[in-house]
């Protein structure tokens, strides 16, 4: 090979070998090309946002609350937090589409932190009484599991519910009402929220009049809310001004 063929393949080569990034495995856990499992607590004070992960599992870990290195680590677009014993919601990066909250201790009031751009969220076994308004700014969402929570049918709740419906989120599993008395362990498909819905002087809360439907398959055609896509722009605003 001539020397100038070489000179330029060497060159080619550490070029190569200085632009890879390279990082250690946290202890505890193990890594492949984009994803990150930990099986202990032992290394989490070693991630850091030289890690290249794409999806990182932190489930059954029994965790108190959440590490505060995960803000750092900024490529993480799945995160697994399920079977912790977490109450809060923070330290998440907004770039996370699929977030798992399953077998928690997550409260309604919580639900605020929950990053603005998921797409699928896992919220199962936790102890979620309502569901609020914030959950309207979930704009990307696409699948949410709420199932085995108290759910508390209430006027907010359905309000969310139709949301959610018209906007053709999905969920696996069913949601039932622990409360009203009258309705409780009914799916909260087959409660209209013109039941719930009533005012102190007997009228419909809240500015609704639904039509009463026959048909459970019906109910979300009229029972619908209406989405204030404004505040939802504002935060995407925010966001892309962040990267």
């Amino acid at each position: 090979m001539r020397p100038s063929l070489l000179a330029a393949v060497l060159l080619v080569l550490l070029s190569t070998a200085s632009s890879s990034t390279t990082y250690t495995c946290p202890r505890g856990c193990t890594c492949n090309e984009t994803t990150v499992a930990c099986t202990s607590t032992t290394g989490l004070r070693s991630l850091d946002k030289s890690l290249p992960v794409q999806h990182l599992v932190l489930a059954g870990l029994e965790l108190t609350k959440i590490p505060a290195q995960l803000e750092n680590i900024r490529n993480v677009t799945e995160l697994d937090l399920s079977n912790n014993h977490l109450s809060e919601v923070n330290h998440l990066g907004k770039r996370i589409r699929r977030l798992d909250l399953s077998q928690n201790r997550i409260t309604s009031g919580k639900l605020s932190k929950i990053p603005p751009f998921v797409e699928s969220l896992n919220l199962t076994h936790n102890e979620i009484t309502y569901l609020p308004l914030h959950l309207m700014k979930l704009k990307k969402l696409r699948s949410i599991e709420l199932a085995n929570n108290p759910i508390n049918c209430t006027c907010e709740t359905l309000h969310i519910r139709n949301w959610l419906t018209t906007r053709h989120v999905w969920s696996d599993q069913h949601i039932k009402c622990n409360a009203p008395q009258e309705f409780k362990g009914r799916p909260w498909l087959q409660v209209k929220q013109a039941d719930v819905c009533h005012s102190a002087t007997g009228g419909r809360a809240g500015g609704y009049n639904w039509d009463d439907y026959e048909d459970e398959n019906d109910l979300m055609l009229g029972d619908q809310a209406q989405v204030d896509d404004g505040a939802v722009e504002e935060e995407e605003d925010e966001f892309h001004k962040d990267y």
